[in-house]
């Protein structure tokens, strides 16, 4: 039974081909049959064929289907041992049939063993074989386990080697690539500078037309403008004095103009049946035109000092000081006036002809000075005087609010 398992396992680790040619040269050698028994080429392949139609067991099947192909192989060699059996012995005992009765010729000397007994001897050299060939199977796969590694070492060598060269390639064109690059960048520099000198060129050239250009103008303008001042400007000198000399006594005049105004009496409000009246003389005590005769006494006092009616009795007092610094401040100039008048008489009397050329000149810087002292004060007012007039709204709707 373990030289079945053995054959068995043989067979299952596809060794079939080897066993059935071990198997004829057993029969052709041990049991010196003739040729025409010896099983031949085409009976190993049906062999092999119904080996594959009973499939080859794999290492994971139990061992219940190995036994039981196993039983199978040993009767089918168990019949053939027996035909083969039948076979050699009227072979090797040369039955003749020359009477009715078989007569033996074969040497009755020789002790023939039996056909049990080199069945026995086969299946012992088989199964000495498959044990001889157990540690040849682990060689064998030890060895073809080195041959593949060997195998693979090589090919990754190979591979290695390839790659290698690859990158030897590889690194070559980078390196080519790189000083060709490096050149197109050179080139590509140098092509950059000589546009920016080109371009540097080109506004020189630009700079140097426009300056040629201007000092031209220049040069057209300044023949203008002489031509200008000499034609139209120095004939009009004088009355161009003339003018400024006016303008400077005007400016002189509304700035004593100015003077005069006051601000508060710009803001006015119209009663009814009067004029406009400044706003900050009004008084919510004003009197009555229809007023009684008791008080017709107090109204002509009004009408003669020229008191508003709108104003508040208690302003009376403050009216009256107000005429009389109105009248001391005429008095006054009145006296400064007739001084003035005295003095001049006097120097007109002392001198016979007056220089007028001088006169002109102190009338002259008088008024320059003038001009330079007021024309400050003026801006100022003007300035403040708009502020106030860009203001009126917003105070008109305070006060109406």
């Amino acid at each position: 039974m373990a030289s079945g398992e053995n054959v068995a396992g043989g067979k299952a680790r596809g060794k079939g081909a080897s066993l059935a040619q071990e198997l004829r040269r057993w029969a052709a050698e041990e049991m010196k049959l003739p040729p025409g028994k010896v099983p031949s080429e085409r009976d190993a392949r049906r062999y092999q064929q119904m080996e594959k139609s009973e499939g080859k067991p794999s290492a994971s099947e139990s061992n219940k289907e190995r036994r039981k192909h196993l039983i199978q192989a040993i009767s089918r060699l168990k019949e053939e041992d027996q035909q083969l059996d039948l076979q050699i012995g009227l072979v090797q005992r040369e039955f003749r049939y020359d009477s009715t009765h078989l007569q033996d010729v074969s040497d009755s000397a020789d002790k023939l063993p039996s056909v049990r007994v080199l069945i026995q001897e086969g299946w012992t050299k088989c199964e000495v074989l498959c044990v001889q060939q157990v540690p040849l199977h682990a060689e064998e796969k030890g060895l073809l386990a080195c041959l593949e590694a060997l195998l693979r070492a090589v090919r990754l060598r190979g591979y290695r080697d390839g790659l290698l060269q690859g990158c030897q390639g590889l690194e070559e064109a980078v390196k080519v690539r790189y000083a060709e690059l490096q050149n197109l960048q050179a080139k590509r520099q140098r092509i950059l500078d000589f546009r920016h000198l080109n371009e540097k060129q080109q506004h020189i050239r630009a700079l140097i037309k426009g300056t040629s250009f201007l000092k031209s103008q220049l040069r057209k303008n300044q023949v203008e403008i002489q031509d200008f001042i000499q034609k139209k400007l120095l004939p009009q000198a004088q009355q161009v004095q003339l003018e400024a000399q006016k303008l400077h006594n005007r400016v002189g005049r509304e700035v004593q103009h100015f003077k005069t105004v006051s601000l508060p009496y710009r803001v006015t409000r119209q009663i009814a049946g009067s004029q406009h009246i400044p706003a900050h003389k009004l008084s919510i005590h004003r009197l009555s035109w229809t007023a009684s005769s008791e008080n017709q006494a107090f109204l002509n006092v009004c009408s003669a000092i020229n008191f508003p009616l709108y104003k508040a009795p208690e302003q009376l007092l403050l009216h009256l000081v107000e005429l009389k610094k109105k009248l001391a401040y005429l008095r006054a100039q009145l006296s400064s006036k007739q001084r003035a008048l005295g003095s001049l008489q006097h120097q007109l009397e002392a001198t016979s002809e007056p220089d007028v050329p001088s006169l002109v000149k102190e009338v002259q810087s008088h008024d320059q000075k003038q001009a330079f002292l007021l024309l400050p004060c003026i801006q100022r007012m003007m300035d403040q005087c708009q502020c106030l007039i860009k203001r009126r709204p917003e105070l008109q709707a305070i006060i109406d609010n």
